[in-house]
């Protein structure tokens, strides 16, 4: 669908982004930044496209069907484990030390083979990121289309929240990771595999890219099954 939307800018797709963004900030507090990401990505694409009535139409969807959920924290009292007051530049400043601490238990997980013990929550990645890598190596020609770039800068900001919101928790950092990058990972895979679509190389140099979702649903689907038979 994110393809599609960048490729040919339909209104139709964009709606039905749109709502499944909508869905997304309803889903726990990574939900509703994730879906702050797809707002950032798509209005910088509409407004680069001059279609005004697109971004118009996306933020209003997203904002209403989002507004009964924000009326309703309004009445609920704040902990300390309020992540979007806790994410400011002072936070972050003062915790920019977690970032070796972030780096080392994210790297390692990304790479892991096997299942590591009863703390881990999924089944391990086996070669999944490191195709990723290979793609954008053997692909990288494709780094010279819309989509593929935005696709990266998707993953990319993914990711960041997920390190910001690691340097502010006020939970034993090492402890909270080894019970939750799992399964953040998981939110990033469906972008990744994307990615891996998008970059390997197609047909000759010049034929252009289609996001096939029946292909990428099998890859998702095999991911979860791995991982449902590797406990």
């Amino acid at each position: 669908m994110f393809a599609e939307v960048v490729e040919r800018s339909r209104l139709g797709d964009l709606i039905l982004m749109a709502l499944f963004s909508a869905c997304m900030a309803w889903t726990k507090n990574e939900g509703q930044a994730l879906a702050t990401i797809n707002i950032v990505i798509v209005v910088c694409l509409a407004l680069s496209r001059r279609q005004w009535t697109h971004c118009a139409t996306f933020i209003a969807i997203v904002f209403f069907l989002f507004l009964p959920w924000l009326i309703y924290l309004r009445g609920l009292p704040r902990t300390d484990e309020d992540y979007a007051g806790r994410l400011n530049f002072g936070e972050l400043v003062a915790h920019v030390d977690r970032l070796p601490v972030i780096a080392r238990e994210i790297g390692p997980e990304m790479v892991k083979w096997t299942d590591t013990g009863p703390e881990r929550l999924t089944a391990a990645w086996g070669i999944f990121w490191f195709v990723l890598a290979a793609a954008a190596i053997v692909g990288w020609r494709r780094f010279r289309r819309g989509e593929v770039i935005l696709l990266w800068i998707l993953l990319g900001l993914h990711l960041l929240v997920y390190v910001l919101a690691y340097m502010v928790t006020p939970w034993d950092l090492q402890t909270l990771m080894r019970t939750t990058i799992d399964r953040l990972l998981m939110h990033a895979a469906p972008v990744a595999a994307m990615l891996i679509g998008a970059m390997w190389k197609i047909g000759d140099r010049g034929e252009r890219y289609r996001f096939d979702g029946g292909r990428l649903g099998n890859t998702i689907r095999s991911l979860v099954w791995r991982s449902a038979h590797s406990q």
